[in-house]
């Protein structure tokens, strides 16, 4: 079953995300770039493209690393605390964290989708090696769970945290 996400505490959807979603982003960052830095370098001439895909996950991932630091050190405590406080400083410097983070969402979205058209919508060439074939899965993969990890803070996270 689906979780109900949308009935999940501020509180419960941080630690999912951070448990599931960040636990995920770190563990891909070191694996993804391995494959697609292979890729690039093995299939350059026919497929030059890898380059810039290689680049562009180089630097989401600089980007979601500096972003989830961010969340996990100063917007998902700054939330907690003002879900048990409701201070007007703490609401100010909260809609400014979320507009900062919304915006930071859209440019990894914005990095995904270029990936996605490089790759022709992760797929791999005719004949292509498993490296290939795993570097694209992943890159698919990862973009599901940006997707997600998205949705749950843009449309349930920050308005229930503001709402409040």
């Amino acid at each position: 079953t689906v979780p109900r996400f949308n009935a999940w505490s501020p509180k419960l959807l941080i630690h999912y995300i951070i448990d599931n979603h960040h636990n995920y982003v770190r563990e891909a960052l070191t694996r993804i770039p391995f494959f697609i830095n292979k890729v690039a370098a093995r299939h350059a001439e026919t497929h030059p493209e890898n380059a810039e895909v290689a680049g562009l996950f180089a630097e989401l991932s600089r980007e979601m690393t500096d972003h989830m630091a961010s969340e996990e050190n100063e917007v998902f405590p700054l939330i907690t605390s003002y879900l048990k406080q409701k201070d007007e400083a703490s609401r100010t410097r909260l809609e400014q964290l979320v507009d900062d983070m919304e915006s930071e969402h859209s440019g990894a979205g914005a990095l995904m989708a270029r990936i996605r058209e490089l790759t022709n919508g992760f797929t791999p060439p005719p004949g292509a090696c498993n490296t290939y074939q795993v570097a694209y899965a992943e890159l698919e993969a990862f973009e599901r769970d940006l997707h997600q990890h998205v949705h749950l803070e843009n449309n349930i996270l920050f308005p229930k945290a503001l709402k409040a």
